[in-house]
């Protein structure tokens, strides 16, 4: 019984040493399914690129640089031309305010002088209207003295 006793205790300490050891390779692990994961990643490319031989050519010849560099090339030049189109629209834009600041000046002074002028007018209103009633008054004075002579003259 003593030599079972002994036996189990001996698998019982080789299955903790083995424990032990495999947790002091957690390390060596975790490197083993990085591994595994890039492998199978590499799989992937592998049955993507032996699926798509056309693609994979163009890669391999170099004709998909080729294309990308030019489509490279082709968005400088039109980005090139946007940045110059952006800076003409500025000089227009800059052009339109200048003229519509210069309109609100222009029209700020023709309103002064409107004001001016209406001003103006409505003296020259009232001065006529002043000699209309003096006018009036003055016709009126010498209506009556027309009268006042008329009947001087009939009493005579």
């Amino acid at each position: 019984m003593k030599s079972k006793l002994m036996q189990y205790r001996q698998k019982l300490d080789d299955n903790i040493s083995i424990v032990n050891a495999t947790a002091a390779s957690a390390t060596v692990q975790a490197e083993i399914e990085q591994a595994e994961e890039r492998l199978a990643k590499l799989k992937e490319k592998k049955e993507y690129t032996e699926q798509n031989p056309e693609e994979t050519e163009k890669i391999c010849g170099g004709s998909l640089e080729r294309d990308l560099k030019e489509k490279i090339a082709e968005l400088n030049s039109q980005s090139d031309q946007l940045v110059g189109d952006v800076k003409e629209l500025q000089k227009k834009i800059d052009c339109i305010r200048s003229k519509q600041e210069q309109a609100k000046q222009a029209t700020s002074v023709l309103q002064k002088r409107n004001v001016a002028q209406v001003l103006c007018l409505k003296r020259q209103v009232k001065q006529q209207q002043l000699r209309h009633r003096q006018w009036i008054e003055q016709s009126r004075m010498m209506q009556q003295n027309v009268d006042a002579l008329k009947q001087k003259l009939k009493s005579l």
